[in-house]
């Protein structure tokens, strides 16, 4: 009986002293019972965060963004081949019928929508003819919206809804590109 009891007394000090390794082993601890350590709230840059917000940047296509002023678009592209009126806010529209364009603008460029031929990209490679899956990987957060007829229509905004960009789609096509900053009416 002795030797049973020196190695059941030999047993419990072996398992004591490995709970007590194991509860002051700080890998171990973290490792196994307590919850991931929380990040440093140092600021991660665009390219470290996977964030698909729109952003002013997004609002371009091709050589044109929204902000430019009426002088530097008539530098790009010349005299508009029609000018009009823009409905409900009587600001400018310019339509550049050969290139697939129109620009809505006041001081500066406020909407800009385009079509075929337009060849233009936005930022995230996004043009006429991409298509309905190039759009939802370049720009996840876009919910489809009630388009017209046959078409689709993907619409993203961003956080401050601001600014909005609307993918209108035939056939699962880009055919039509809206860019719009929302305008503060004096």
């Amino acid at each position: 009986m002795n030797a049973w009891k020196k190695l059941w007394m030999g047993t419990s000090v072996a398992c004591l002293l490995l709970l007590v390794s194991a509860c002051s082993n700080k890998d171990i601890t973290e490792s196994k019972h307590s919850p991931s350590p929380v990040p440093s709230a140092t600021p991660t840059t665009q390219t470290q965060v996977n964030d698909h917000s729109l952003t002013e940047k997004d609002m371009m296509i091709g050589d044109l963004k929204i902000g430019q002023s009426p002088n530097e678009v008539k530098q790009k592209l010349g005299k508009p081949t029609e000018e009009s009126i823009s409905h409900g806010i009587g600001d400018p529209l310019w339509i550049y019928k050969e290139k697939g364009l129109e620009l809505n603008l006041g001081e500066a460029v406020w909407a800009i929508r385009v079509n075929s031929p337009f060849l233009g990209k936005t930022p995230r490679d996004i043009g006429i003819g991409s298509t309905k899956i190039d759009v939802a990987t370049a720009y996840p957060e876009a919910k489809e919206v009630k388009g017209n007829g046959d078409s689709q229509r993907l619409e993203q905004k961003s956080a401050n809804n601001k600014y909005s960009i609307i993918f209108t789609l035939e056939k699962d096509k880009v055919t039509h590109i809206a860019l719009t900053m929302d305008l503060v009416i004096k």
